[in-house]
Parts: C-alpha cells; structure tokens; sequence
C-alpha cells in the first residue's frame, strides 16, 4: 500500500511496477501505474476494528463461549468465562474432543449432531478440569465461519440456582411429611374459599380423594343444613375477624365428625391464603355427654362395683 496525491489530497492506493526493458541495454526504466484502493481499506480498517471489538466482547462476557467443529467435534476456539467456568487453561480446552471433556455424552451420541436435539436455555452438566460436575444452562447454535460449520455453546453457571433449588425440594419434602403425618384435618384455601390443598388426614377420614376435593369450595366437607352459617363464617375470617368454627364436618357417606376448626391467614404459591385446622372432638363431646348428668355419670362408676355401695350410692374415700 502506498499513499499517493492527486490535486493535493493524499489518498490510498495499490502499486504495480513494470521495467521498461531497450533492446540490449536491458532494463532502462520503470512504469509505476497507481489506483484508488482507498474504499478497499476503508473496508478492511472497518472489518478489523469490528473482529477487534466483538474479541473484547467475546472475553469479557459473564457467559462461557465455546466454537465447535461439528465434522470433528474439536473445541476450536474458548472464551475467558469459558476457562474460568472449566477450572483449567485455554491450553486444555482447545484442540480437544468436546465429548467426555466439556459435554458428558459419549462418542456418537451427542445431543445436537447425532440426536438432532434443539438445545435452548437447558439444564446441563459441564465437566471441569478437577473432574467436578457444574450446572450449567446451555443454548447451542450452528453458525458458518468461512463457509464450514460450527457449534457455537454458550453457558453460565447456575449452580447457586441448582443448590437452592434442591433446598427448596428437600424443604418441600420435608413440609409433605410433617404435613400429612398429622391426625388433625389440615385445609389450604384460596380467598374464595375453595381448597387449594389437604392432608392425608382429610382424604383418608372424610372418604374423599384429592381430585375430589381440590378446587371445591370448603362448604361441601360441613352438612348442608348448616353450610349457610359455614359461609358466614369463612367470610369472617377471610376478612380477619373470626378463626374459629365449631361445624362439624361430614364424610362423604353422611356420618359427622365432631371438630374445633382454627384459621390462620398466610400464603399459598405468594398468593393470599387460609389455613385451617380441624381437630377431632368426638370422644370430648362424648365424655362432656356422660358427665352432663348423674345417671350418665352413675352408669360410668357402675363399671367398677367398689365405687358403688350396695344402695348405689357414691362411695367416697
């Protein structure tokens, strides 16, 4: 490249020289023919400073880039989160086999080329350089560089994601344990009234199944005669000025079931809910009727003749 002037303004240009040869005497000069290539280095300088800036890019992402051979499966080129991702150096990243190295797929069985799987924002494992597994989520693309394929991956780390979640599930199984192991009937309920969730406790006594239950409002587990007063009261509470309700529940045959139901407001899937406990009072309501009067509480002590004298008095000690 040379810089040439025409009417005082210095442009780029392209230079091709011919001698200029006389008979004999050899080469007795030189033709010297210039052209305008200022465009084609406009292009090129716009190209580098394009390759220049999307390399800055490229390693300086919070994103793991990695290109891929698909013919040969030969990682080809890795960006610096890519590196610091794998737990190793660029060095031991390039030039290898993505399988069993970055991708935990064996020889054939690689998810996109060989399976034809589309890979957009999934779970996956990367495979470090200490032999650890970290989660990652995953896109592939097929791209052309030069006119051959490639496999551009992209990854970010979501291993704190991975780890909360698990906690989360192992908390939630947790909660399903304590919840169904115990005897009283438990309620979920939406700002309607309608059952959101229930214990084993409800299925199993009030000889409903979930499906059953799930999404019914909670006036179909009192009797009918006094569901209006149900209402009454689950409006109450719902609006915060009552958590009791001395109802009865009724199984799906028809028999009562005696119970205390407490109410206590929170939330559901961060929706507004009702949390209602039943306890069963059968045997207090029961006892409360023997005791009410002294025929019932003679025919308790008439178990034990020592207590009773041979008048069927009370015997006193």
């Amino acid at each position: 490249m040379a810089y040439a002037c025409y009417l005082g303004e210095a442009f780029r240009s392209g230079v091709n020289i011919a001698p200029i040869r006389s008979g004999n005497e050899g080469t007795t000069g030189m033709v010297l023919m210039f052209h305008d290539e200022s465009e084609k280095f406009s292009v090129n300088s716009v190209l580098r400073e394009s390759d220049f800036l999307q390399s800055i890019i490229l390693h300086n992402i919070n994103v793991g880039v990695v290109i891929i051979d698909v013919a040969t499966h030969v990682i080809e080129h890795v960006n610096g989160k890519g590196v610091e991702l794998f737990g190793g150096t660029e060095a031991q990243i390039v030039g290898n086999v993505c399988h069993c190295f970055l991708c935990p797929a064996e020889t054939g069985l690689c998810p996109v080329t060989d399976m034809g799987q589309e890979i957009d924002s999934s779970d996956r494992i990367l495979l470090r350089a200490d032999g650890s597994h970290l989660s990652i989520q995953k896109s592939v693309r097929r791209i052309q560089i030069n006119g051959e394929s490639k496999l551009l991956e992209t990854f970010i780390d979501v291993s704190e994601r991975k780890e909360i979640e698990n906690k989360l599930k192992e908390s939630e199984a947790n909660f399903r344990i304590f919840f169904n192991a115990i005897d009283d009937f438990l309620f979920v309920l939406d700002e309607q009234g309608n059952i959101i969730n229930v214990n084993d406790t409800v299925t199993c006594r009030l000889e409903y199944t979930e499906n059953e239950i799930i999404g019914r409002n909670v006036l179909m587990m009192h009797p009918e005669e006094q569901q209006a007063e149900v209402s009454r009261i689950v409006g109450e509470m719902l609006a915060g000025t009552a958590d009791f309700c001395p109802i009865p529940l009724i199984t799906k045959s028809g028999q009562l079931i005696q119970v205390e139901t407490r109410v206590y407001q929170g939330s559901w899937n961060n929706k507004p809910a009702l949390f209602g406990v039943s306890k069963d009072i059968t045997r207090i309501k029961e006892t409360e009727a023997l005791f009410s009067g002294s025929s019932g509480l003679r025919v308790l002590l008439s178990k034990d003749q020592s207590i009773l004298g041979p008048d069927e008095s009370i015997i006193t000690r």
